[in-house]
């Protein structure tokens, strides 16, 4: 495509993953979360709350991991528009931010509270291993074959993991507040 000229075709390909994919299946995700349905069905619950927790987390494995690279989906969106990566970041992080907010602080206390109602240990271990796998393994990403922009956000990732451990332990405050409202919540509607 880019050979051809036909630079805005290419960077069509290149938001089917992130934006067509991604984006689709994280609103739909987002929307099943709050259907009777599968919230009274925990199994349900769980396997729809990892859905969208994988969502989420290619998106920053996209924006901010990799938007710097010349190559992949993200290269391919900034070079067939002929904009920045900077614009990208700009434009493809901040609903990046905004669900990963969404994800960190309103949707895991849900899941917390849904999942693991009565269980400090399970409610640690879900937290913990979102935590982990969000900045560890997504945020992984661009450590190689991505250029040293990715390779040093990916590094930036690894490091926010004690500082996302401490900030979404399910033993803060603000954690525990959101966790219980969302058990309160379940035992009005039932």
């Amino acid at each position: 495509m880019f050979a051809r000229g036909d630079g805005p075709a290419a960077a069509l390909v290149g938001i089917a993953g992130p934006g067509l994919a991604n984006g689709t299946m994280y609103l739909l995700s987002l929307f099943l979360l709050r259907r009777p349905s599968v919230r009274r069905n925990v199994f349900l619950f769980m396997l729809v709350f990892w859905f969208n927790f994988m969502n989420v987390a290619n998106f920053f494995d996209y924006v901010p991991i990799r938007t710097f690279a010349s190559h992949g989906d993200i290269g391919h969106i900034t070079e067939g528009l002929g904009v920045s990566p900077w614009a990208a970041l700009i434009a493809l992080g901040i609903p990046t931010a905004i669900a990963t907010w969404f994800l960190f602080a309103r949707t895991l206390p849900a899941a917390l509270g849904r999942i693991a109602p009565d269980s400090s240990f399970r409610q640690n271990f879900i937290g913990n291993l979102s935590v982990v796998l969000f900045f560890g393994y997504f945020g992984f990403a661009g450590v190689v074959g991505y250029g040293e922009p990715s390779h040093t956000l990916s590094v930036l990732s690894l490091c926010a993991i004690p500082i996302m451990l401490i900030v979404c332990s399910p033993s803060r405050r603000w954690m525990r507040a959101r966790v219980e409202a969302s058990r309160e919540s379940e035992a009005v509607k039932a």
